[in-house]
């Protein structure tokens, strides 16, 4: 295996070669191997690793590339030994024995005893990324001993999130030969000859093994057993990250535990949101069902209705679904409840809707708020616009495609209760798919997820989370403001913390919370 070490005006990195594939280097984001330096071509050249050489080839690009200061016309092999420059970009070649790769999956599985040893080495190895670190000791530290499996997905969720993995996958060989999926953090299931490449390697060799699958991406297969083996999607360039081979240490353990103990009572699929957004995230029941309806509906294009309490996140679901949907286009929130919006304003225009205000939406999103506080008129041109979105520019009529969204904060049945009713036409609109955010209230076993992240962000790493004294306050509390009152009671909290004069300590304690629960 040979290993690529880049070096240029504030860049460092390295990648490892596997012999037999070849690595395309350049700065687009298509490449293997992306170096972003303007010295650089888009595609500049091919590296292709072989057992005892290395073959270099130039693409014509357009400031060269050297070795030992001659520019090279074509393909070169190259052994180790030379001085190689891509534009300014250095690149210096080594030689690594396979068990600098194969060594990873060495690691020893720690019982829960040893837990807290784990923490503090992970702890050390990644000062580069303290918050990260701080995120895993909080959640081993709260709730590995009394609920573990909870344990492992929130930790997973941390890694993804902080974007040092892309996705796990476990998977085993039923006695019958065919793979299962245990567990997966994806949204459609591994390619079956992907699985089927996995579970050989379980069988055939005890050793990490890497392949490319899609750039700039690869993927570490860890056999657990000979009949079971875990998928870990990370990018190329992370592999030679010192904070990286620690986390794989954490990352083995964790789906090394799941694999043990792949009988425990988990949801019917496979398939977990570790990719949702804040406020939900946790392992409730209701949020649960929420993420993969929302998963569901995301690629339609019909209509789509939001519907909780104040407070909840209906507004970041609707950006979620955007996000997953149609992320190059607009995204708008129309407040029909105000007479100056002007969205809503280009309903009353005598000619109706605006072109030059709404031609902009297109393959966009539009969330409607305040609907019921429209009167009738209004939500019928409403409904004639979102059934029929047309605009003309320039003498040529164009329809609009746009994704729709109602939030609302009753049930669709229920909507207009104390206010105007909504219309019949834009209830049948929207009942296709309906949406329902849980309240606070509903999903209490999140609360300490929430609220230990919302410390952290608040006071910007001062404070690792809540004490237990204080969660126990927490959640024995109502939440009639659901998310929105949790975020506003931690910043008080923070702040009355910061004013105290008392000894400094890693959590917020309940005398900083309990003053601002139920205050407006």
């Amino acid at each position: 295996m040979w290993r690529l070490t880049i070096q240029g005006p504030g860049l460092r990195m390295e990648v490892y070669l596997t012999p037999g594939q070849t690595y395309r280097i350049g700065r687009a984001h298509d490449n293997q191997i992306v170096v972003p330096d303007p010295t650089v071509s888009r595609y500049h050249a091919t590296v292709q690793a072989l057992a005892d050489r290395v073959v270099l080839r130039d693409l014509d690009s357009k400031n060269g590339t050297f070795v030992n200061g001659r520019r090279i016309q074509g393909e070169v092999e190259v052994f180790g030994v030379e001085d190689i420059r891509l534009g300014r970009v250095i690149f210096l070649l080594e030689r690594v024995p396979t068990s600098a790769m194969a060594s990873m999956d060495q690691v020893a599985t720690p019982s829960a005893q040893e837990l807290g040893a784990l923490c503090q080495e992970v702890l050390q190895g990644f000062q580069a990324d303290r918050q990260l670190a701080e995120d895993l000791y909080i959640e081993w530290q709260v709730s590995a001993r009394e609920d573990p499996e909870r344990t492992v997905r929130k930790t997973l969720q941390v890694c993804i999130q902080r974007g040092f993995i892309r996705r796990v996958t476990v998977l085993r060989q039923t006695p019958q030969g065919m793979p299962t999926v245990l567990l997966d953090t994806g949204l459609e299931p591994p390619p079956i000859d992907l699985q089927e490449w996995a579970l050989q390697v379980a069988a055939a060799a005890p050793r990490v093994q890497w392949r490319l699958t899609e750039d700039p991406f690869g993927v570490l297969a860890v056999p657990l057993t000979a009949q079971s083996v875990a998928l870990i999607w990370t990018e190329t360039a992370r592999l030679g990250n010192p904070a990286f081979r620690s986390l794989l240490s954490v990352v083995f353990w964790i789906v090394r535990w799941w694999d043990a103990h792949a009988g425990v009572k988990r949801p019917p699929s496979a398939h977990w949101a570790a990719w949702a957004p804040f406020p939900f995230w946790g392992f409730s029941v209701p949020v649960y069902r929420l993420i993969r309806q929302a998963i569901a509906v995301a690629p339609l294009s019909t209509p789509v209705a939001i519907v909780g309490p104040p407070g909840s996140g209906k507004t970041t679901l609707a950006g979620w679904l955007h996000e997953l949907s149609r992320p190059r286009g607009a995204f708008r929130v129309c407040h029909m409840d105000r007479p100056d919006d002007p969205y809503r304003a280009s309903f009353q225009e005598p000619a109706g809707p605006t072109p030059s205000l709404w031609w902009p939406l297109h393959q966009g999103t539009v969330v409607i708020r305040g609907v019921h506080e429209c009167p009738s008129d209004v939500q019928d041109r409403l409904a004639d616009w979102i059934t029929n979105p047309r605009v003309t520019l320039e003498g040529i009529e164009q329809r609009l495609d746009i994704r729709w969204i109602l939030v609302s904060p009753d049930d669709l049945d229920r909507v207009g209760t104390g206010r105007r009713p909504l219309s019949d036409r834009l209830t049948n609109l929207f009942s296709q798919h309906v949406l329902t955010v849980p309240a606070l209230a509903e999903r209490r076993e999140d609360l300490p997820y929430l609220a230990n992240y919302l410390v952290q962000q608040i006071s910007q790493g001062r404070w690792l989370g809540v004490s237990e004294s204080a969660l126990t306050r927490m959640l024995a509390y109502a939440w009639p403001g659901n998310v929105r009152e949790l975020r506003h009671v931690i910043e008080q909290a923070v702040q009355a913390a910061q004013d105290c004069a008392g000894p400094v300590t890693p959590f917020l304690q309940e005398s900083h919370v309990a003053p601002f629960l139920g205050r407006p």
